[in-house]
C-alpha cells in the first residue's frame, strides 16, 4: 500500500509541526517519580561524577582569546 503524499505550505507545516512539538513545557509536579526507587547513602558513595573533573577549589573556565593577524 502506498502512503498518499500530502502537499502543505510552509505556514501550514510550522502550524502542524507546533501540534506534534515534544518540547512541551511540563511542571515538576506534573512528572510521575513513582517508578523510581529511592537511593540510599550507600548508593549514592557509588555514584562517580561524569565530564570534566574539577582541579582544585573551584572548576575550570573556558576562555577564548581572537588574535588578529598582521602580515
Amino acid at each position: 500500500m502506498k502512503k498518499k503524499s500530502i502537499e502543505l505550505s510552509a505556514r501550514e507545516l510550522q502550524t502542524k509541526m507546533k501540534e506534534k512539538s515534544t518540547n512541551r513545557k511540563i511542571k515538576d509536579s506534573d512528572i510521575d517519580y513513582s517508578e523510581i526507587p529511592k537511593l540510599s547513602a550507600k548508593d549514592l558513595k557509588k555514584i562517580k561524577r561524569v565530564g570534566r573533573p574539577i582541579v582544585g577549589e573551584s572548576p575550570r573556565r573556558a576562555i577564548s582569546v581572537r588574535i588578529e593577524k598582521h602580515s
